[in-house]
């Protein structure tokens, strides 16, 4: 259950996420061409196999799994559509169940390891950067890289904002 109007909990916004994190690595440098590895990355996104299920999202939604250059892999036989190759009340059971053993996994993990983050003077930090869209550099603030590179705390201005010096 998920509350309306709360994008956060979406599973679509959880892909643009993933999507957003992908064309940031490809394309932090030059931001004009993000749109030409989006094929490659829709690939790459539905042949993952995902820890949680224990399948590829290609074989979750089709059944099979997706031909693709990185698996050098081709069916010659004609694909019947009407036949899975699994037994689907069984497969999506099994899916089910690994999906629900991971949130538990997960749980406990994040649980566990949760602690107060406490920052002195003198600690290494990453600083976040604010980026601006320009037209004219030919870059978008929405896939710049979000963070700079290794700061020293100089000293604290508030309990949450602090004096860095750069490394």
């Amino acid at each position: 259950m998920i509350s309306p109007y709360y994008p956060q909990a979406s599973q679509v916004e959880r892909f643009n996420r993933n999507l957003k994190a992908a064309l940031t690595i490809f394309h932090h440098s030059q931001h004009t061409r993000w749109d030409e590895n989006l094929l490659a990355l829709a690939v790459a996104f539905n042949t993952a196999w995902h820890e949680s299920t224990g399948a590829t999202p290609a074989l979750l939604l089709l059944g099979r799994e997706l031909n693709h250059p990185l698996g050098m892999r081709w069916e010659l036989s004609e694909v019947d559509l009407q036949q899975s190759p699994h037994d689907t009340k069984d497969f999506w059971g099994q899916a089910l169940a690994n999906l629900k053993r991971a949130q538990d996994r997960v749980a406990r993990c994040y649980n566990a390891l949760r602690s107060e983050a406490v920052f002195r003077p003198g600690d290494l930090v990453l600083e976040k950067r604010h980026p601006q869209s320009s037209n004219i550099l030919q870059q978008s603030a929405k896939i710049a890289i979000k963070r700079s590179g290794l700061c020293v705390i100089a000293e604290f201005l508030t309990p949450v904002t602090v004096h860095s010096d750069q490394l």
